[in-house]
């Protein structure tokens, strides 16, 4: 109040962190509490929070696709571009509500790396390039921090 009566053409910075310069406050120009990176983190029922992962447009390191499996046929597909896994789910291992099998633990380790505790059996519904055709389905994996995602099966089609 005492600073617009002396000098009332000037701005002040009101000492907020983030604040511009020359801003008087808030709105248009909303005060950014600071960048947060998302980091999938599992809650008491087993479902991912934030969003389990999401297949790119580029060709660039940032667009891996992974090969699926179809048990069916024994064929292998991949997630059409720019699919975002819907519901993903830990179900069993670290953070799931069921144990993983010592065995699939063990195996895991053995063949692809990792600690055996920290496997993670999920689940997700992705959308498949099925011969140049969208088509939604059940997809299961394996994941551990370290390694990242293996092992995908489609569990079921959905349309």
């Amino acid at each position: 109040m005492m600073r617009n009566q002396i000098c009332p053409d000037e701005l002040f910075h009101h000492g907020i962190k983030g604040q511009k310069w020359g801003v008087r406050n808030g709105p248009p120009y909303p005060i950014r509490k600071g960048n947060k990176k998302s980091v999938a983190k599992s809650d008491k029922d087993g479902k991912i929070k934030d969003v389990g992962f999401t297949i790119f447009r580029s060709v660039g390191a940032r667009a891996k696709n992974y090969d699926i499996l179809d048990p069916a046929t024994g064929k292998y597909y991949h997630f059409s571009e720019g699919t975002r896994i819907k519901n993903p789910k830990i179900f069993a291992g670290k953070g799931g509500v069921k144990k993983l099998q010592p065995e699939t633990m063990i195996g895991l380790s053995e063949q692809i790396g990792g600690k055996p505790l920290n496997w993670q059996h999920c689940k997700g519904v992705g959308t498949i390039d099925f011969y140049g055709e969208d088509r939604e389905a059940e997809v299961h994996w394996f994941q551990e921090e370290t390694v990242g995602k293996h092992k995908f099966r489609i569990k079921k089609w959905l349309d």
